[in-house]
């Protein structure tokens, strides 16, 4: 079995899940699934360099590969959370 921290054994895992936080401001909780659209970038976030596409893109590959990621308001920060399957 794999050890996952903080929940013990999981027998069978058919996903690897990657939580990468920050301890940021975060985003408003009205445009956590909007910034996943191509060159969407949240509202806090006004003369700060960037196009937008990170999120998109990375969006884009996970769903390819048959995987997913989403994006969660962390306290404090902003999480996102990738599920990759696992090869079987």
């Amino acid at each position: 079995p794999v050890i996952a921290p903080g929940l013990g054994p999981v027998p069978d895992p058919v996903v690897l899940l990657i939580v990468v936080r920050d301890r940021g401001p975060g985003v408003d909780r009205g445009e956590i699934e909007a910034i996943l659209g191509k060159g969407v970038r949240g509202s806090n976030v006004k003369g700060v360099p960037g196009e937008g596409l990170g999120l998109y893109t990375s969006s884009c590959l996970m769903e390819r590969m048959g995987g997913a990621l989403s994006c969660r308001l962390a306290d404090p920060g902003f999480a996102v959370v990738l599920e990759i399957p696992l090869a079987r």
